[in-house]
């Protein structure tokens, strides 16, 4: 199993454990939903928990240095296993995958420099974080008019979607090693 295929069912795996927390939590609300005429709070008060603002920039700007380094690193890491693996033989090729591989690689590329600007002087990307930090409402009770149940089922069927996606792509990614 080559280097990339590690980094790939690493992510996977990450996306797997994601969405069976986004299925357990989501049937877990619809299992303590029980609204009756009488007791409405339940869902007023367990949804707009999902709906919360995480803020890590102080956690960032604390250990820049380990953060750009991390994003150099996996920039490098990425680009090197681009251009030595198989995938080399694209960039010459006119196909779609050539255009994506190409993309792949100037996005990695901005993800160094990204990561260079954190490790030297992190105090550069604060007017990007000012606009990149206004909080967009995902509340989708209120937007659509949603019944709580229904957005606990939307939830629901989210994570099962995407944990089935994730257990067939790691499965093929897997089973021709395990063979």
């Amino acid at each position: 199993m080559s280097a990339a295929s590690i980094l790939v069912c690493t992510a996977l795996a990450v996306l797997f454990v994601l969405a069976a927390a986004l299925l357990a939590g989501s049937l877990a609300i619809l299992a303590g939903l029980g609204e009756t005429a009488g007791n409405r709070g339940g869902s007023a008060k367990i949804l707009p928990l999902l709906d919360r603002q995480w803020r890590l920039e102080r956690l960032a700007y604390r250990h820049h240095r380990l953060f750009g380094g991390l994003v150099v690193l996996a920039g490098t890491f990425f680009l090197w296993q681009a251009t030595r693996t198989e995938l080399a033989e694209l960039l010459g090729d006119h196909s779609t995958a050539s255009v994506l591989l190409w993309c792949l690689l100037v996005g990695q590329g901005f993800n160094i420099l990204v990561g260079l600007v954190v490790f030297f002087r992190p105090s550069l990307l604060k007017p990007l974080e000012s606009v990149s930090n206004r909080w967009h409402d995902l509340d989708l009770a209120r937007q659509h008019r949603l019944a709580p149940r229904t957005v606990a089922a939307l939830l629901a069927l989210v994570g099962l979607i995407l944990l089935l996606g994730s257990t067939t792509l790691m499965a093929r990614l897997i089973v021709p090693f395990l063979g």
